[in-house]
């Protein structure tokens, strides 16, 4: 498994969704644990073994106040994309765990997925990776680099955005992402 920046889905009741999460074919790596006042913290994969993990606030809701109106801002969370083996399975998988925060009426999209094909090598299991928001996806390179960090996907275009793949200097994955609607 890549080292990478760990996504949590919000959920009001872990227990029930670890239970959910078992029943849709997906298992819980590490069973919900309290985590001081802050909340209820539980990991768990999907069936294709793409590891996330789960959080019900406590006195620590999370991030997720952060869908105001226009694009984030540089250096906050700005999209997930999950890259999955078989994208029929995720498909199947996630709207029935999260159809309102991912799917619902007026949600903010920050959520999507994408085949691992032979782009990635052939030991590279499903993941999800973490994009942080940039003004300019080139010029912030030099930052990571500055700091330790290294290139792993020179800037390109997705749907979503200019992106980047980098890692920080302790050899966790993310991306950095311009996006188009960013002012």
């Amino acid at each position: 498994m890549p080292t990478v920046w760990t996504v949590y889905f919000a959920t009001p009741d872990v227990r029930d969704m670890s239970d959910r999460i078992r029943k849709g074919g997906g298992q819980i790596v590490t069973a919900p644990v309290p985590v001081g006042p802050y909340g209820v913290a539980a990991l768990a994969a999907d069936p294709e073994g793409a590891v996330f993990g789960l959080w019900q606030a406590g006195t620590h809701t999370g991030f997720g106040g952060r869908r105001e109106p226009g694009a984030p801002a540089p250096g906050t969370f700005a999209w997930v994309e999950l890259y999955a083996r078989d994208t029929a399975v995720a498909d199947a998988f996630y709207p029935g765990l999260f159809r309102d925060a991912l799917f619902g009426p007026g949600v903010t999209r920050e959520f999507g997925r994408a085949p691992v094909t032979d782009v990635f090598p052939a030991e590279m299991p499903p993941h999800f990776l973490v994009h942080f928001a940039v003004r300019d996806c080139e010029a912030a390179l030099a930052t990571v680099t500055r700091l330790g960090g290294r290139v792993h996907a020179p800037p390109f275009d997705a749907s979503y955005g200019r992106v980047a793949v980098v890692s920080d200097n302790q050899g966790a994955s993310f991306a950095l992402l311009q996006r188009r609607d960013a002012p």
